[in-house]
């Protein structure tokens, strides 16, 4: 999961970065912040969209409540935070569906709180695989993993930024996300079909560089959900 800070003011950046980083791992829960100075940084440098926004709404050019309308625009689901000095203002958040917002100066416990709240939701919101390592629980949104493959007697969870080892039964996770968008292509592989950069004869190429291999065993299955996936993607239309 991305979360996105944008606020101007270094040690409120720096202090909201660490709350969240410390309820992420409270809840298990894998992500990563990106911190910004203004809005149109986060504009033109952002890799949008983000799961989760904490805006600071008092900022010289785009203001926090302009940068959230241009969020709304293209992500209806993200979960955003406010920061400001004037309360009185707030009433505007409702317009951007705003979750939240902190007072400044910003009390720790009210914002780990806040953080709190709006991870449990996006956790309810979006679908996710449950796995433990070294007895701590972790937490991977489907739209964060690239694969998942079965090495020996582990589990290697692949995203696009790195690999995360666990020991675990493939089959028993095949069976525990049956209906998503994770299809078997090897008796070592699952693929998410949403990050696959192209399909080749024997293997699928995915947005890391990573190629899969298909065997002949899982091929008509794997045409079969590739089909269905690129029909659902255009609507239904043939």
């Amino acid at each position: 999961m991305r979360i996105a800070i944008c606020e101007d003011e270094e040690f409120i950046q720096n202090s909201i970065e660490k709350n969240v980083e410390k309820c992420l791992e409270i809840t298990g829960m894998a992500g990563k912040c990106e911190c910004f100075v203004s809005a149109e940084e986060l504009l033109e440098k952002g890799n949008m969209p983000y799961a989760l926004y904490i805006l600071d709404v008092e900022m010289k050019k785009l203001s926090g409540l302009e940068l959230a309308e241009h969020i709304r625009t293209e992500d209806r689901n993200a979960v955003i935070i406010f920061m400001t000095n004037h309360s009185e203002m707030m009433q505007k958040a409702f317009d951007v569906q705003a979750f939240q917002y902190l007072v400044k100066p910003i009390d720790s416990d009210t914002a780990h709180n806040v953080i709190m709240r709006a991870l449990r939701i996006i956790r309810e919101k979006r679908n996710y695989i449950r796995f433990t390592n070294k007895l701590k629980d972790m937490i991977f949104y489907y739209d964060e993993v690239e694969c998942i493959e079965s090495r020996r007697r582990k589990i290697i969870v692949h995203t696009e930024k790195r690999d995360y080892e666990f020991y675990g039964s493939l089959s028993q996770i095949e069976e525990d996300i049956k209906g998503s968008m994770f299809v078997r292509v090897h008796n070592s592989y699952l693929v998410n079909l949403e990050k696959l950069r192209e399909v080749e004869r024997e293997s699928v190429p995915l947005r890391s560089g990573l190629k899969v291999p298909i065997t002949r065993t899982y091929k008509q299955e794997f045409n079969k959900a590739y089909q269905k996936f690129i029909l659902m993607s255009k609507g239904g239309r043939e």
